[in-house]
């Protein structure tokens, strides 16, 4: 309903058409966006100073496609504890370009990386160690849920992988 001058504070030839219907039709688009990890696969062994390959793809759970790029992040870790001390970022972020389609996975990508040259603190023996995929690392995509974006979240286990030591 729209009212105008609902006070009478105008003097007007009629004042019984004040009162009327007039709307518009916008359709609503509703944007849902929701990356998470699909799958992120290491090689069974790497040597300490070592570089290798993560074979790796996002999902989006969400119903809009994500075109927009964003950013992962990997992690070396001693454990299946994911942003606890003992966490090594790997390399630097890794740019996502290409499109997540709406309930979908995008594109499987390679991730190359180098371990660091000597074990961190925390690491020791032959391991097994981990290494996760945190998917919009710094958050450039507003998502309908946030805490699925890191490495066993929601418990879910396929964006890390784990790996033991490679003899020298």
């Amino acid at each position: 309903w729209q009212v105008s001058d609902p006070n009478g504070n105008l003097a007007e030839s009629n004042e019984g058409n004040n009162i009327g219907v007039d709307y518009d039709d916008y359709p609503l688009n509703v944007v849902s966006y929701d990356l998470r990890g699909y799958f992120c696969d290491a090689p069974t062994q790497i040597a300490w100073g070592g570089t290798a390959s993560l074979y790796c793809m996002v999902e989006n759970v969400g119903a809009t496609a994500v075109t927009a790029p964003f950013y992962q992040q990997f992690y070396l870790s001693n454990d299946q504890i994911w942003g606890d001390a003992d966490d090594v970022q790997l390399g630097t972020n890794y740019d996502h370009q290409t499109d997540v389609p709406a309930q979908s996975q995008g594109p499987a990508f390679d991730f190359v990386f180098t371990l660091p040259s000597s074990a961190p603190a925390g690491f020791s023996g032959n391991g097994p160690f981990y290494i996760g995929m945190k998917t919009d690392a710094l958050n450039e995509i507003a998502e309908t849920n946030e805490s699925n974006n890191g490495p066993g979240s929601g418990a879910q286990t396929w964006d890390w992988d784990s790996f033991t030591l490679a003899s020298t």
